[in-house]
């Protein structure tokens, strides 16, 4: 496809090392960064990934906000977040829906309206994602709030664990889950997606085991997940988005 202009990436994570792959294959091709949920009309930000932006350590950044549209991160009292601490992300703006038809009771819970320094009232909706602001007003999401897990005592992000899984070599998608007995999460589980090349032998308990020890040089040992099933590919929802309740009933 030698005329491919441009990407742009929406609802999903951008892998870093998916974007520098795009950038290596299509060259002239521009890869835009978004965010926004369904309840904002969708992409409400926008960054264009540098190569510089791919090879870094972070991940990608989702950009800042178009006219019309404020960002706030907020924490669990509703109370500003300072730059590059992390919180709730906040929409505010022209592109937020009145709510959810038919659910009061969602509505009530996710909107409400604000207003700006110009005494203008807008409509806001707490998405549940967490993110940060950096000093140039850009957001960096951090995945959703609802897939923060307590095992053992310590707070953990699946979608951490998740982006440094898919930076190890040979490994294109990865989910956790969480398995919950008696009401308390038990342990972690990683599916993965690997098309990477095997050692002479290698089993998927073996191939495990190396990833696990990877995964140790960048996480703390309770993030490590205590299982790693290997797929051929994520099962998603009709919306494209990874289907974590097929993962979980398939884990059994």
């Amino acid at each position: 496809m030698p005329k491919l202009k441009l990407f742009i990436f929406c609802g999903e994570t951008l892998a870093n090392a998916t974007a520098a792959r795009l950038a290596e294959r299509f060259p002239a091709a521009r890869i835009v960064n978004t965010y926004g949920p369904t309840e904002s009309t969708v992409a409400v930000t926008q960054v264009e990934v540098t190569p510089a932006m791919a090879a870094a350590a972070e991940p990608l950044p989702v950009g800042a906000p178009r006219p019309g549209t404020r960002l706030r991160i907020v924490d669990a009292v509703g109370a500003d977040c300072a730059p590059g601490v992390p919180g709730e992300v906040v929409i505010e703006g022209d592109t937020v829906a009145k709510g959810y038809f038919g659910r009061s009771d969602l509505t009530a819970r996710s909107f409400s309206t604000a207003e700006w320094e110009d005494g203008a009232r807008v409509r806001a909706y707490r998405t549940g994602d967490e993110g940060y602001l950096d000093a140039s007003g850009r957001l960096h999401y951090r995945g959703r709030l609802d897939l923060q897990v307590k095992l053992n005592g310590f707070r953990i992000e699946l979608g951490e664990i998740e982006e440094r899984l898919r930076r190890l070599p040979g490994v294109d998608a990865a989910a956790l889950t969480a398995p919950v007995r008696d009401g308390k999460v038990t342990h972690l589980v990683a599916h993965v997606v690997f098309t990477g090349e095997r050692l002479p032998g290698e089993t998927d308990f073996r191939l495990g085991l190396r990833l696990k020890e990877a995964l140790r040089a960048a996480l703390p040992h309770y993030m490590i997940p205590k299982k790693i099933v290997f797929l051929d590919a994520l099962p998603v929802t009709g919306n494209g988005k990874v289907d974590r309740r097929a993962l979980a009933a398939a884990r059994g």
